[in-house]
This record gives structure tokens, C-alpha cells and sequence, in this order.
């Protein structure tokens, strides 16, 4: 997942993609660093050239460690966030309303 933001705190899209096995790519920012240093989630950088974004994905497709950084992606996500955030949660809560 590509996620080039300039602001952030620790966002739910980077938790439900590493929930969904995805390699994120983004910038040092907020929460994300804080994350990253938890777990090597993919690529992180301070660069804004679009350039650096095209090598970290270049990269990304290259590696041989993909399927490790997917999969350690999903189980961090899966295990230490709250299940109240988890889609079928949320469902559940929401769907008498629908």
C-alpha cells in the first residue's frame, strides 16, 4: 500500500491493510513511525521526491522477504488491535441500523 501523507497520526488505513497482508510504503510520520519501529511493516522514509516512492516499490516488488513482511503484517495487526476496530465488529453493532 502506497501511502504518501505529510500529516498523520496513527492512521486505521495503515492497520487494515497490514491487517490484510499489505506492504506499506509511506513517509516518517506521526504514529507510523512509532509503528514501524515495532514492526518493519515495508518502507519507510522522509523523502517527498516521488522518485524514492518509485524505487521503495520497485524494491518491494523485488525482495525475497515479501511473504515474511506480509505475513508478520497481518498477525501483528490481527494481534494487538483492539477487535472493536475489526470490520465484523463494527458490523455487528451497526447492522440494526441498516
Amino acid at each position: 500500500m502506497l501511502f504518501p501523507t505529510y500529516h498523520e497520526g496513527l492512521t486505521i488505513c495503515v492497520l487494515e491493510a497490514m491487517a490484510a497482508g499489505l506492504i506499506i510504503v509511506t513517509l516518517k510520520v506521526g504514529g507510523l513511525v512509532d509503528l514501524y519501529n515495532a514492526i518493519n511493516f515495508g518502507y519507510i522514509t522522509n523523502l517527498l521526491d516521488p522518485s524514492y516512492y518509485e524505487k521503495f516499490l520497485i524494491r518491494m516488488n523485488e525482495s525475497d522477504n515479501n511473504i515474511e513482511i506480509k505475513n508478520n503484517n497481518r498477525d501483528y495487526a490481527c494481534n494487538n488491535f483492539h477487535p472493536q476496530f475489526r470490520a465484523e465488529h463494527i458490523y455487528e453493532e451497526i447492522k440494526d441500523l441498516l
